[in-house]
């Protein structure tokens, strides 16, 4: 349930852009937690830093979204934001680079390997961290994913394979070791 439409419904869309308080309420309030994940997806850690990035997407979100000139486009126009307001806070924070405790927890108990695979994702540049959880964990298609990045929906699926290939290597140190859906 990555993309915003799928919690707001396109007449909220119409209406927050009209300027009605409710809607821009009830879409500030679905937006929010996507603009986190995405802020914490170009970041490489949770946190105060993702929340001030995705505070920040969603006020500039209610702010724009009046000069949305197609209500279908939202959730990539939405992405965009977000992401750019992490890589704003990224650039101020260039120095200050570590690694948060994580605490994460599965159903089966599989601590470990969530741990894991959230070290291998972090290991990551943005350049391929970025694109893989577009696709991978928000459901963007590669041509989604590269008219938020700007780039070429080639370059896009370029980026989540060689992704695939490091988070393999990083998890079992096989390239054949892990198996990504998406």
């Amino acid at each position: 349930m990555g993309h915003v439409a799928a919690v707001v419904s396109s007449d909220v869309v119409l209406a927050a852009i009209k300027g009605e308080a409710r809607a821009l309420e009830l879409l500030a309030k679905a937006y929010w937690p996507v603009a986190y994940r995405l802020a914490v997806t170009v970041l490489g850690r949770r946190g105060p830093d993702a929340e001030d990035a995705a505070q920040d997407a969603t006020l500039a979100l209610t702010h724009g979204v009046a000069r949305l000139a197609d209500p279908l486009r939202f959730n990539a126009w939405g992405a965009v934001i977000a992401i750019r307001s992490a890589q704003r806070v990224r650039r101020r924070q260039r120095e200050c680079v570590e690694l948060d405790q994580v605490r994460l927890e599965s159903a089966d108990g599989g601590q470990e390997e969530m741990l894991d695979m959230e070290v291998a994702l972090r290991s990551l540049s943005a350049d391929l961290r970025i694109p893989l959880v577009l696709c991978v964990v928000f459901g963007y298609t590669s041509n989604e994913a590269g008219a938020i990045l700007g780039v070429p929906d080639g370059t896009v699926r370029y980026r989540i394979s060689r992704a695939r290939e490091r988070l393999r290597i990083a998890l079992d140190g096989s390239p054949d070791a892990v198996h990504l859906e998406g």
